[in-house]
């Protein structure tokens, strides 16, 4: 099969072997990306399932008493010509419930663009993306697509906050300026201190502003990975509200290349991976 080890292994370790220039050994992980990877190639457990799938995830939300933090969808899509069953807004988002990177933004709908949705929902909910991308817990989430409505405070696409968190406790956060916008990462300590990193794009010139609600953002990001070896919370800042984004167990699919390259090792270290019996335990 797709996710046996020997078969991710001869898939993965020269996959990381070009992002950071040199073989890994998955068995004896140090760095963050080598234990990222630890968990592609040998993490089972039925939580990593659950939190893959975007709407799969929400259960985990509402038991942690933060219900109030999701977006309602609007509908759920198994097949595209579900499309034309929905009461859909001027402004809204469809999002991919089983894959990474599946989003499409979509404003001042008229209708019009309805046949190229329904191609676009027919590709996502086609493809197997944890087989694709050697991503295991995938593999538990709906093939399916959310359309949600889109946040917007005085036009602008919410702040995107990424909170890095190991055994419930965040150790650090990034920030992005605009959900979807590929610019530039910032990340900050606990103490909001801004950090000397570049991570996949170079970091602000100077430290940008922070969302008034950070403190109270971190509190939620705590409790929702608390018990958890790893795991990032991503949040959305709209205006004076916060809302829930995601939880990714494998970011970047173990590529990460942080500069300086003493943040892998640092992160590493704050990551206590859980026990061989634990790893295997299948859902």
């Amino acid at each position: 099969m797709w996710d046996s080890v020997p078969v991710l292994a001869a898939r993965l370790l020269p996959k990381f072997r070009r992002s950071h220039g040199y073989w890994p050994n998955p068995l004896r992980p140090r760095t963050f990306s080598e234990k990222v990877l630890a968990r592609m190639l040998f993490d089972r457990r039925p939580m990593l399932g659950q939190f893959a799938g975007k709407y799969e995830v929400r259960r985990h939300v509402g038991e942690r008493g933060l219900a109030h933090l999701l977006v309602p969808p609007i509908g759920l899509i198994r097949a595209p010509s579900d499309l034309r069953r929905l009461a859909l807004p001027r402004d809204f988002i469809l999002k991919s419930n089983h894959g990474s990177s599946q989003v499409r933004v979509v404003r001042d709908w008229d209708g019009t663009g309805l046949p190229e949705l329904e191609r676009l929902v027919a590709e996502w909910i086609g493809q197997d993306y944890g087989k694709y991308a050697g991503e295991w817990g995938y593999r538990h989430a709906e093939r399916m697509v959310i359309a949600e409505p889109l946040l917007l405070h005085d036009g602008i696409l919410p702040h995107d906050y990424k909170f890095w968190c190991f055994g419930g406790r965040m150790v650090m956060f990034n920030r992005s300026p605009e959900l979807l916008q590929d610019g530039v990462r910032d990340f900050f300590d606990r103490d909001l201190h801004w950090l000397p990193i570049d991570y996949i794009t170079p970091r602000s010139a100077a430290a940008p502003p922070l969302s008034p609600q950070i403190r109270t953002m971190i509190d939620y990001a705590e409790a929702l990975s608390d018990g958890v070896d790893f795991v990032r919370v991503d949040l959305l800042s709209s205006g004076d509200r916060v809302f829930f984004g995601e939880m990714t167990i494998y970011p970047n699919a173990a590529a990460d290349v942080f500069r300086p390259l003493e943040w892998n090792d640092r992160l590493g270290a704050a990551w206590t991976l859980p026990g061989w019996q634990a790893l295997r335990a299948r859902g």
